[in-house]
């Protein structure tokens, strides 16, 4: 069987919102309050209340986030999403897509907030080592060591010398992949 190629709407869906986790690492870190709000979401979109959200239900979901996918979109999607293949996405399933979505927000939230702190102290993309070094070690609460330091610049720029310039852009990028 040949694989169709993805389309825009699928590819920006997996990207906001797909992962393997598991359950138990998705909700892992969740507080009953948070999982109380996820099941009021779900309720939400549950409009027969029978527990368990239909293909239907699924692309009312989808389309009152703004997005416009087609109805073989909203499908295969659904199909990705119901990872038991009930023919339903029951709350397991759904808190699983929350948790993604909202880890990824917090990603580019922190890559926002970093890229703009760093383009007010170097609007040219590129910083000299020891300028970074004085930065990530003396300011913020999150102050890393001189190591840390060099060891992060050795992963984004692998040839440095650590007295050259590093791109701060591929830094931020290495900081919020983890």
């Amino acid at each position: 069987m040949t694989r169709r190629p993805c389309s825009t709407f699928e590819q920006m869906f997996k990207k906001k919102v797909l992962t393997k986790n598991t359950l138990a690492e998705s909700v892992k870190d969740n507080t009953a309050l948070d999982i109380a709000a996820y099941r009021k979401t779900f309720e939400k979109f549950d409009d027969d209340g029978n527990g368990e959200i239909d293909v239907g239900e699924f692309g009312t979901m989808i389309r009152s986030l703004g997005l416009s996918p087609t109805d073989s979109e909203i499908q295969i999607l659904f199909n990705k999403m119901d990872t038991d293949e009930s023919g339903f996405i029951e709350f397991n399933e759904f808190i699983h897509i929350l948790d993604h979505s909202i880890m990824n927000r917090t990603r580019e939230d922190t890559k926002d907030i970093l890229l703009s702190s760093f383009r007010k102290l170097q609007p040219n993309r590129l910083m000299k080592v020891n300028d970074l070094k004085k930065v990530l070690t003396q300011y913020g609460s999150m102050a890393m060591t001189e190591d840390e330091v060099e060891d992060l610049i050795r992963q984004v720029n692998p040839s440095s010398t650590l007295k050259d310039e590093v791109d701060y852009n591929n830094l931020v990028e290495k900081l919020v992949e983890n």
